[in-house]
C-alpha cells in the first residue's frame, strides 16, 4: 500500500489483529484515493461491550489531517 506510512492505527480495549488491520487499511485506502489533500490519518478501533447492540460490534474513529489550499 502506497499510503501505509500516512496511516496510524491504534486499538482501545482490543488487540489489533492482522485481520482488523487489513480491513482498516482497505477502507482507508479508498479515502486516500478520493482526496489527495490528506496528509495523515489516525484510526482508533475499539470494542465496548456496554454500548453495542449486537455481538462483537466494534467502533472505528478516524482523525484526518488535511493540507489546505
Amino acid at each position: 500500500m502506497k499510503n501505509q506510512e500516512k496511516l496510524i492505527m491504534a486499538g482501545n480495549n482490543l488487540e489489533l489483529t492482522n485481520s482488523i488491520k487489513t480491513v482498516i487499511k482497505e477502507k482507508t485506502e479508498k479515502l486516500f484515493e478520493h482526496n489527495e489533500h490528506i496528509i495523515r490519518m489516525r484510526v482508533e478501533a475499539e470494542y465496548d461491550p456496554h454500548q453495542s447492540s449486537h455481538q462483537k460490534e466494534y467502533v472505528a474513529k478516524g482523525h484526518l489531517e488535511v493540507r489546505g489550499n
